[in-house]
């Protein structure tokens, strides 16, 4: 019995050696995978950098980097009128969380390409003074397997609006407003 033990680990060493020897595992050339496909995420002092880092944290679902990119006391995610029956007119910002989390937590494969288009300036949200405030409309394309084998698919637009806030000294936009509406 010793002897077969013996035999296989040297077996299993001698296996994983030619596999390291040919460059087959281990090799210290090859690339390790980011999940982010190296994107580093941009500073909020851009609004640009809102949906750019919106992008990346659907690609690494990362929920962290997408609640940071939300203004917790002012934002409202509006849903699209045929969603309005199960899921409600709207979300705040702890309703959008807990289900962005949940979708991250849950989702098997996940495809998610947001095409962001002309940023206009914004003076009011609805009769609600808006200062530094921008618009922009992000068409997106999603493609999503949970792992209760639920599948979502879509082909919309979200509008967005991003406001500068004051942190200390430091400047940064965060998204106050979402309208998911058909194309």
């Amino acid at each position: 019995m010793r002897e077969y033990r013996a035999r296989a680990i040297a077996i299993g060493l001698v296996s994983i050696a030619l596999l390291y020897l040919f460059g087959c595992i281990l090799d210290p050339k090859e690339d390790v995978v980011d999940p982010g496909g190296g994107v580093e995420y941009g500073d909020l002092s851009k609004k640009e950098h809102c949906i750019e880092n919106l992008q990346i944290a659907y690609d690494r679902k990362d929920i962290n980097a997408y609640k940071d990119l939300l203004r917790s006391d002012r934002y409202i995610w509006y849903n699209q009128t045929e969603d309005q029956a199960e899921l409600g007119d709207f979300m705040n910002y702890d309703q959008d969380v807990e289900g962005t989390e949940y979708l991250f937590d849950n989702v098997t494969t996940m495809d998610m390409d947001l095409t962001p288009h002309t940023w206009d300036e914004v003076d009011s949200l609805g009769s609600t003074e808006c200062p530094g405030c921008w618009q922009i409309s992000v068409s997106y394309k999603f493609d999503v397997m949970m792992k209760s084998m639920d599948h979502y698919a879509g082909d919309d637009i979200v509008d967005f609006i991003v406001q500068p806030f004051t942190y200390g000294s430091d400047t940064k936009y965060k998204i106050i407003y979402a309208q998911d509406r058909k194309i």
